[in-house]
């Protein structure tokens, strides 16, 4: 997956129980780790329905951070608002 990560070809998949095929999807985009300064230091990967396929129509929106350090550790912090409380 490092490869898919590198070449861009990772995204953040949110289900739902009203969209078992993806309510919200984002673009992963391979950037240098910054530590745990990340969510200060660089831009979010958004989340939205228009990037499922096909789109889906949601009120919900969120962005992550996401890297990967020197030894291969994933770190992520994924932000998500307007889902219900079924979701």
């Amino acid at each position: 997956h490092i490869h898919m990560l590198l070449q861009n070809e990772l995204f953040i998949n949110v289900a739902t129980a009203h969209n078992q095929e993806g309510e919200l999807r984002g673009q992963i985009k391979a950037l240098p780790y910054n530590g745990i300064e990340a969510p200060r230091n660089e831009l979010p990967t958004p989340l939205a329905g228009h990037f499922v396929s096909p789109p889906v129509r949601t009120g919900s929106s969120g962005h992550a951070w996401v890297s990967v350090d020197k030894q291969c550790h994933l770190h992520y912090e994924i932000i998500v608002a307007g889902l219900s409380k079924t979701d």
